[in-house]
């Protein structure tokens, strides 16, 4: 059989993308597959398709991705290019300058400055590249953003000899390829990319002073918060709409109560349809009321007292402005995590552990292997 080539189209993600898949020895001359420009034809021919349908196209794409072993490595943080990133990170946090930041780095690792700077750890074989970490990891990108660190962080001091408050509001990083404002306009671009440096270097901060890294304890953080907040929207509408039924039974018993002598002198007078037209008010409000309070009594028996219901409604009023507080609290402090998650998704390839899923694949095996199922 031959079999030069499949292709499958990936629907089942947020972004649907193709893969060709080929071998990549011949069943002519059992050669090996080596010829880049026809890798650079497939990648031409499937852009324009793209074009054709209305597609999106990778602008820049990258020149080389990881290997299947560093790719582990990286998802289990054991990678020397993953622990050089790490380190990276924190030491953008603590640097005042790229001097200071070198001498931070130092500590840990030997530092070999030409045209490409590069780092090697102790027990490394060999220098890793800065550029081979990614675009946010050039030497240019990292001056960038320690100079957006320290405007964060050292906020320069005013007339007054006090120093000025930095703007510490967390906001989505732009996505500047897709915005058109910026594809536009020159000015705007390089504002965002400067505005995604600041929020970028905000975002690591706002992350290591909560400790916040490991992604289990972020979004074991996040969803709690969301939790919170969730919950305490959920009980103000319960605490709301109590409050309203009880505001109904306090008008159904005072009006029953207060009208029903004035109902029940239709028994003792002789000319009892002038007396209903005199008091036909008394009449419509006694009936309405009378027609609440079973509707908010089926059972019957002894109605509740006033002051009872009141006293309740009191307390629930007590809860109700507590319970905004914690809303109003969790709220901000949601959306300050909102914002984060998104810019730690984006720009820092942040991902939410699937160990619920494992651990439910893991017990529906176990299950069927004690049943004798293959």
């Amino acid at each position: 059989m031959k079999v030069f080539f499949i292709k499958s189209t990936h629907v089942d993600r947020s972004h649907v993308h193709n893969h060709v898949i080929f071998n990549s020895v011949s069943y002519k001359d059992n050669k090996k597959y080596q010829a880049y420009n026809d890798y650079k034809q497939l990648a031409s021919i499937s852009d324009k398709l793209c074009q054709e349908y209305g597609l999106s196209v990778i602008q820049e794409p990258k020149k080389k991705g990881k290997s299947y072993t560093e790719y582990n490595a990286h998802k289990e943080g054991k990678s020397w290019k993953s622990k050089l990133r790490q380190k990276v990170d924190e030491c953008v946090l603590k640097a005042m300058d790229w001097d200071d930041f070198l001498k931070l780095m130092q500590v840990d690792y030997e530092i070999k400055q030409g045209k490409y700077i590069s780092f090697r750890a102790r027990g490394q074989e060999r220098y890793t590249r800065m550029k081979t970490l990614g675009a946010y990891y050039t030497e240019e990108k990292i001056k960038a953003r320690i100079t957006a660190v320290s405007q964060v962080v050292y906020a320069p001091v005013n007339s007054g000899g006090k120093r000025a408050k930095p703007d510490t509001n967390i906001r989505q990083i732009i996505d500047i390829k897709s915005n058109q404002k910026a594809q536009s306009s020159a000015g705007f671009k390089h504002w965002a990319e400067m505005n995604n440096l600041k929020m970028a270097a905000q975002t690591l901060l706002y992350v290591e002073e909560n400790r916040l890294q490991d992604p289990a304890v972020f979004y074991a953080k996040y969803n709690d918060v969301k939790g919170k907040n969730t919950h305490a929207l959920t009980r103000i509408r319960e605490v709301e709409k109590r409050i309203k039924v009880i505001d109904e039974q306090i008008k159904a018993i005072d009006n029953y109560r207060k009208y029903k002598p004035v109902v029940d002198g239709l028994k003792s007078v002789a000319f009892k349809d002038n007396y209903e037209r005199e008091h036909e008010t008394e009449f419509i409000l006694f009936n309405a009321a009378k027609q609440s309070l079973k509707v908010h009594f089926e059972g019957g028996g002894k109605l509740p007292l006033i002051k009872d219901l009141r006293a309740e409604m009191n307390a629930l009023y007590t809860e109700k402005n507590s319970l905004y507080s914690e809303f109003y609290s969790s709220k901000d402090e949601l959306k300050e995590l909102s914002a984060v998650k998104k810019n730690m998704e984006s720009y820092f390839n942040f991902a939410e552990h699937e160990t619920d899923k494992s651990q439910e694949r893991e017990a529906v095996a176990k299950s069927k292997n004690k049943d004798g199922l293959e």
